[in-house]
């Protein structure tokens, strides 16, 4: 999967109020996770992991947030 693929699926997936950041460094980049409050989020290991799969695993765990306490 490409990253503007990733991307396009987050921006239609991932639930109001969440953010996925992309952030780079000289020599690294990685994406964070963010809920409704401004809190981060942990999100998978990815140091092995390019982008793409980063952005899925960020939504992922967003979907999962959203949904914990609802029956």
């Amino acid at each position: 999967m490409s990253l503007e693929i990733a991307i396009e699926a987050a921006c239609k997936y991932l639930p109001e109020g969440y953010e996925v950041g992309l952030c780079m460094e000289n020599g690294a980049a990685w994406i964070e996770l963010h809920d409704p409050e401004g809190n981060k989020l942990e999100i998978a290991d990815s140091a092995d992991k390019n982008l793409d799969e980063q952005v899925i695993d960020a939504v992922t765990a967003a979907v999962d947030y959203s949904n914990q306490g609802e029956f």
